[in-house]
């Protein structure tokens, strides 16, 4: 352990929260307890104060957010979004490594059951002890041990915890799995435990597998690679790419990674995802950012950005003439619609960037200049308007 290391830990009230908050302290984590108030049973506030005062009485760095939110659409939805907003600010204010769960043994038992039951595919089978949520690293210390183990060492401890009532009501398609598993005989509910351990051991090679492939696809796969993967799983490379580039894909139903899959091979994916833009061109699938950019220059400055630079030199298709009266001139990404006039007619930049097989990727961050007139100067790879052409240009655009 890195003495120095900070973990924030999700601490609800309850026992399994309440245990693992325990543990982490007795073997002297550096700790911040984020509590999420949701305001809707009458014990609220008792589950609250439990994890209030257990911190004070260890200087425990205490941290609580209420859900007060103007509109709720799907209560189980927008209070875990909620909550791992807040955990995520929480990693950044304080540096931390991550978030500690005390989900256990049980829980992973009921996330296999509800995934088949509902034919999920998900980055693991059940859960996973290590794994990334909304750009978080979540840590499941306690995933070994069952909930009786849990219980017993509350009561040998002397963990005050709470018990949500709600988890009692069987109105969650949770509770009514962990009802189900409960009121199986043993021989049965063996079985299940051995069917998700060996689903688990064939998961663990194929995604290993998997991972390796995808990790080297960085955010541009040749359609032809895409192709070659086997049918079947082909939406699971799918889903580990996405993921793997920051698209939160824990809501994505099989059904849409498979339509998703089904327009890539035919050339027509275009999906938005945040900021986020997966597009099949040419031939290649590929992940990236929806980036603006603008810059004004008053008078010419020579300067360098991710996008372009504006430097003394360059070739003749480069170069740009401008006159005092073209300033103040907007340096910004192309959009639809813009045009320039060529000593040959108006040119649109969308035909342009056809007639060059210029990829998606590249058009949502392609260079163009305009002028205080809002006529558009100058085109990266088509170089200059029939109005700013000379053999003496007053500086260059380099990609």
């Amino acid at each position: 352990m890195d003495d120095n290391s900070i973990w924030v830990v999700a601490v609800s009230g309850g026992p399994d929260s309440m245990a693992l908050l325990d543990v982490l302290y007795r073997k002297g984590y550096n700790l911040v307890a984020a509590h999420v108030n949701y305001l809707t049973r009458e014990t609220s506030l008792r589950d609250e104060n439990i994890v209030r005062n257990y911190c004070l009485k260890r200087n425990i760095e205490f941290r609580l957010k209420q859900f007060k939110v103007s509109k709720v659409e799907n209560f189980q939805n927008d209070a875990r979004n909620f909550r791992y907003e807040f955990f995520k600010d929480l990693v950044e204010e304080y540096q931390a490594k991550g978030v500690a769960t005390g989900h256990h043994f049980n829980d992973d038992l009921e996330t296999y059951v509800f995934q088949k039951e509902r034919k999920m595919y998900s980055d693991v089978i059940g859960m996973a002890e290590n794994t990334v949520i909304k750009g978080v690293n979540i840590w499941r210390p306690l995933l070994k041990y069952s909930k009786e183990d849990i219980l017993e060492y509350c009561e040998s401890y002397g963990i005050d915890y709470g018990i949500d009532e709600s988890n009692l009501q069987l109105d969650y398609s949770r509770n009514k799995i962990r009802d189900k598993i409960k009121k199986m005989n043993k021989v049965d509910y063996e079985e299940l435990v051995s069917s998700m351990n060996k689903e688990k051991k064939i998961w663990n090679e194929f995604s290993k597998e998997m991972f390796e492939s995808v990790n080297s696809w960085e955010n541009l796969v040749p359609l032809k690679t895409y192709a070659k993967l086997v049918k079947s799983k082909r939406f699971l490379y799918l889903r580990s790419w996405l993921e793997i580039n920051n698209v939160d894909v824990h809501e994505f139903s099989s059904e849409f990674l498979k339509e998703i899959d089904r327009n890539i091979l035919k050339k027509t994916a275009n999906y938005d995802f945040g900021n986020q833009k997966l597009m099949t061109s040419y031939d290649n699938v590929s992940l990236f950012y929806i980036e603006e950019f603008k810059f004004i220059l008053e008078d010419v400055k020579f300067f360098k950005t991710k996008y372009f630079s504006i430097a003394k030199e360059g070739s003749k298709i480069q170069g740009v003439t401008v006159s005092e009266s073209d300033f103040p001139l907007i340096i910004r990404n192309a959009t639809v619609g813009d045009k320039i006039e060529m000593r040959f007619g108006t040119k649109k930049v969308n035909r342009f960037f056809i007639d060059e097989k210029i990829p998606h990727d590249k058009r949502y961050t392609w260079p163009v200049i305009e002028n205080a007139k809002k006529e558009l100067i100058f085109v990266f790879g088509i170089g200059c308007d029939v109005h700013h052409y000379s053999n003496n240009p007053n500086f260059y655009m380099i990609e």
